[in-house]
């Protein structure tokens, strides 16, 4: 099959979909796909390197997403989200603390700065990307957790920061993370996963 017959079939897929935010304004958003068994690779095991590469191939893939507006600079402690324009750092994320666990692992990249986040929050939440193989096929998941929003502002959200932050931030977020896990899933399937 080829590969633009196995994009119509992974778009076909259904994303599993969570996203709450608390009235103190703190973001839990999560976007997961199952890629079928029957899909994957013959003899593929998620290996330590496969979580830890997703945060690159995410990272290679987001300029494209934003139309160029957004120049990611990855370094060797720091990933940086600047705005292209005018070089404004969006988002600056630590090295990714990644772990392994059963039938796979995750990479959080703790979010530590930027114009995005909540000015003067010392936590700024984590950006997590997973890979784990169950039963059903291959899990893929993109997370934020723990972030508070600078749209959202400071102390009790109103519901017209709230709204605003939903369909600007927020709707950007899910759109780049569903187009995130199908392309992993795409790489997998077409065998391109190396790159990954």
């Amino acid at each position: 099959m080829s590969t633009e017959r196995w994009w119509r079939e992974i778009r076909r897929l259904p994303i599993e979909h969570t996203f709450e935010t608390t009235r103190q304004g703190e973001v839990h958003s999560v976007q997961c796909l199952v890629m079928p068994a029957g899909w994957l690779p013959a003899g593929f095991e998620v290996q330590e390197a496969h979580p830890r590469a997703l945060g690159p191939f995410y990272f290679k893939r987001l300029p494209v997403l934003a139309r160029g507006l957004i120049r990611v600079q990855e370094g060797e402690e720091e990933t940086r989200f600047n705005l292209a324009l005018v070089g404004w750092t969006l988002l600056h994320f630590g090295s990714p603390e990644v772990t392994r666990e059963e039938g796979g692992g995750v990479a959080c990249y703790p979010i530590i700065g930027g114009f995005m986040l909540q000015p003067h929050d010392a936590a700024g939440g984590h950006l997590c990307v997973s890979m784990h193989r169950r039963a059903e096929g291959l899990r893929l998941c993109m997370e934020i957790k723990g972030y508070y929003s600078r749209i959202m502002g400071r102390g009790t959200v109103r519901r017209l920061r709230r709204w605003a932050y939903t369909y600007t931030q927020a709707a950007a977020h899910h759109f780049i993370a569903r187009d995130f896990v199908r392309r992993v899933a795409l790489a997998l399937r077409t065998g391109e996963y190396g790159h990954i």
